[in-house]
């Protein structure tokens, strides 16, 4: 294993777990998360998980949208608090 695939805690890395990891279908991340398909294209649509383009089909690999899950979908949602109230 090079150092690259390792992580700071001495584990292995995103690009090796990618390695032995299947690529999800928008109906299987969907059905992994409880959601409905809709709402999988509008993640995607507002950049909130990553996805991989194959040709004209789209697969997702699961560390890397779960990562985003946790993290809360980036900062493009979060209120503004330094606005004055109303």
């Amino acid at each position: 294993m090079t150092q690259e695939t390792r992580n700071r805690a001495g584990g292995v890395g995103h690009e090796a777990a990618k390695e032995n990891e299947r690529p999800l279908t928008k109906v299987e991340l969907a059905e992994y998360y409880n959601v409905d398909k809709r709402t999988i294209e509008t993640w995607m649509a507002k950049r909130y998980i990553p996805y991989v383009k194959i040709g004209k089909t789209i697969r997702f690999y699961l560390t890397d949208v779960d990562d985003s899950v946790k993290k809360g979908f980036g900062i493009g949602y979060r209120r503004r608090t330094d606005r004055p109230p109303a």
